[in-house]
């Protein structure tokens, strides 16, 4: 498909939304057709763009294998030690994986502008948190019954840590940029950062949930 597609940095061409140019195969298996970048929306091509989306991914295989790992061995073993860790990781997981689904269908609602509605902008915000939250309690699974660092804090910082990569990932897409949730001080850049505070909160609360959800299985275990 990549071999098929061609984004150019100059210039401009009128589409629905910034996406199709990302998503777009074309239907002659054999032509080979360019798109002109977007507006901010797209800089020049860079296997960058492909980070979050590789990011996405990874946390989706490995959360569901372990899921399906772990009650195998559960009801192999009949060790029922992490059972509620992994059943809070099933839901977890699932969450994540419909989030994903309706963001295909949907794109969040997002029709191509930086500064997003309400809808979209909740939306994405749950979709960044849930995907930390995903893999801090998958990393939470394997620190279970350990001392409160390795059990609660680890998890949150691999949660902090994944949801900032996916920032990270939407601001190489977007061309040095990110969507705006609103227009008020809460939703604008703080100084020289692309970060605005509402994106800083988002990314400590993925963290502060995930903690939350170790910190009630570890006590549960004990």
């Amino acid at each position: 498909m990549e071999t098929k597609v061609l984004v150019q940095s100059k210039g401009a061409v009128s589409l629905e939304s910034w996406q199709m140019s990302l998503c777009y195969v074309p239907p002659e298996q054999y032509q080979t057709r360019t798109w002109e970048a977007v507006d901010v929306l797209l800089g020049g091509y860079s296997p960058a763009f492909k980070l979050h989306f590789y990011l996405i991914s990874v946390v989706l295989i490995v959360s569901i294998l372990n899921c399906f790992y772990g009650f195998a061995q559960m009801i192999c073993y009949e060790d029922y030690a992490r059972k509620k860790a992994l059943t809070i990781q099933t839901v977890t997981s699932l969450a994540f994986l419909g989030m994903c689904i309706w963001a295909c269908f949907t794109s969040f609602y997002r029709t191509g502008e930086i500064t997003v509605s309400a809808v979209s902008a909740v939306l994405m915000a749950t979709f960044f948190a849930l995907l930390g939250v995903t893999t801090g309690v998958f990393v939470s699974s394997f620190t279970l019954g350990k001392n409160s660092r390795m059990s609660i804090l680890v998890p949150a910082v691999i949660s902090i840590l994944t949801t900032l990569a996916m920032y990270i990932g939407e601001m190489i897409l977007l061309n040095g940029n990110l969507y705006q949730y609103g227009s008020e001080f809460f939703f604008d850049e703080i100084g020289e950062l692309v970060f605005a505070p509402v994106d800083l909160l988002i990314i400590l609360i993925s963290g502060g949930i995930t903690a939350l959800i170790c910190k009630a299985v570890n006590r549960k275990k004990d």
